[in-house]
């Protein structure tokens, strides 16, 4: 028997193949183009990159594959392959699969939850070198006018929902959302209140650098139950580098205070942390997570990118594409699994992004509304605003971004990567493109085959 394990990136499990499931397959068949064939520990395995299915499988079942010819396999594998997508009858046809997948789910599973992402100030107390919103913040912040105008775009788009959506996330980001304390609360009141008027479940959470807290703050987080991610940047040697005020002063020790007074309060379940990984400080890894781990039941590492115009002075420490699939599953990964973090195996089937998916909204001070957090604060990239009235008004930009679909890319249609990738991050493809007239209409190749490999292995040695 074919043993199956569906893997995605968060819960793999298996899946047993009984002689029920049976397709009583008729015709020919042939093997999917979307299905890998590797080695591991001397084992042959299959991977289809659309169904996310995987399989130990024999010579006689490679060779088939391999050749097409399935005329002397028994039927029992044949409706085991077939069930998990590796033969199919039309391989021409599944190059739509993914695209109904991705279409439905954008417009209509992921549509069912509104994202209203509130920028209440671009601006930071911090100067991080890396930043992928540059080093010239702007100092402005939201006005009650404009506050109360998204308060009021929250409810008017639930309302005309019809119903459709079914919970809402409130995020709270920056600049340094913190900087905002009034405002965020207030705000957090008031769209729960709504929420509760509609019989929407909320949650909040919340991007921060955790160097503005107070009692207030850990009240707030405490009340409103709101996950909140830190960030730390290596050991505190390496961390006060790079993570500094504006008058060049490390944080590390004001970080791990506030972590420590979160703790005390009751909300370390609350808190999630990243800690950034780069070329200077990857040999540290092991020493930061003993460092921190005391304060979070949840830590992961985060390797930082390049983005051209916003951060090219840091360019030359980012881990380079090509090393990430090494660099995770050869460093990284173990020390998670060492320490009881949930590992980073960042292969299956991708879910369309924020950008391209509907009723996930960026919304500024300015009530200038953006599709990515990548790349707020760009008049290029700005899909629309919220009137005063509290409706969104779109642009033309937000109907070209609501287009981005790899299938207009040849390279992307033909890949058998494309389940994994959906044609990569389109806002990093605009930036390192250099782009500035609105128009996202390049692929952006992160994955190769063999870091799919890399992960795939580690998956295997490690499950």
């Amino acid at each position: 028997m074919v043993a199956v394990v569906l893997v995605n990136t968060l819960t793999p499990k298996t899946v047993g193949l009984q002689k029920s499931h049976r397709f009583f397959l008729r015709g020919i068949m042939e093997t999917s183009r979307y299905t890998i064939q590797f080695e591991n520990n001397g084992k042959k395995y299959i991977y289809n990159t659309l169904s996310t299915a995987i399989a130990e499988i024999n010579d006689d079942i490679s060779n088939a594959l391999a050749s097409g010819n399935f005329s002397n396999v028994d039927e029992d594998f044949i409706n085991a392959l077939a069930e998990s997508h590796f033969i199919v009858r039309d391989s021409n046809l599944e190059k739509y699969e993914y695209l109904f997948f991705y279409n439905s789910t954008r417009f209509n599973k992921s549509a069912r939850s509104f994202y209203l992402n509130l920028i209440p100030s671009y601006s930071c107390n911090l100067a991080c070198p890396y930043c992928y919103e540059g080093q010239s913040k702007q100092t402005t912040r939201i006005s009650e006018e404009n506050l109360c105008t998204i308060i009021k775009f929250y409810e008017n788009h639930i309302h005309s929902s019809n119903g459709m959506i079914n919970n809402a996330v409130i995020r709270f980001y920056g600049g340094e959302p913190l900087l905002n304390k009034d405002e965020i609360i207030k705000f957090a009141k008031e769209t729960r209140e709504i929420s509760n008027k509609y019989n929407i479940p909320v949650r909040y959470d919340m991007a921060t650098n955790f160097t503005c807290v107070d009692n207030e703050i850990l009240q707030f987080i405490k009340e409103f139950n709101i996950s909140i991610q830190v960030t730390i940047d290596g050991t505190k040697k390496s961390h006060d580098v790079r993570r500094i005020t504006k008058a060049g002063k490390g944080t590390y020790d004001l970080i791990v205070q506030n972590l420590k007074k979160a703790c005390d309060f009751g909300i370390k379940n609350n808190i999630t942390i990243r800690i950034n990984i780069d070329k200077n400080n990857l040999s540290e890894a092991e020493e930061s997570i003993n460092n921190i781990k005391c304060y979070s039941n949840y830590v992961y590492f985060g390797l930082l990118n390049e983005f051209e115009e916003y951060n090219d002075s840091f360019a030359t420490h980012c881990v380079e594409l090509k090393s990430y699939s090494s660099v995770l599953t050869q460093k990284l990964n173990p020390l998670l699994k060492k320490y009881g973090y949930s590992e980073l195996v960042p292969f299956g089937k991708n879910s369309p992004c924020a950008l391209v998916s509907e009723n996930k909204f960026f919304i500024d001070d300015k009530l200038q509304v953006y599709k990515c957090e990548v790349i707020v604060n760009r008049d290029d990239t700005c899909v629309g605003v919220i009137n005063k009235e509290g409706y969104f008004e779109p642009n033309l930009n937000y109907y070209q971004q609501m287009s981005v679909n790899p299938y207009n890319y040849k390279k992307c249609v033909d890949c058998k990567l494309l389940p994994l990738c959906s044609g990569g991050c389109p806002a990093k493809s605009y930036i390192h493109k250099k782009k500035h007239d609105g128009i996202f209409n390049d692929p952006f190749c992160e994955f190769t085959e063999q870091s799919l490999l890399d992960y795939l292995k580690y998956y295997l040695d490690n499950n």
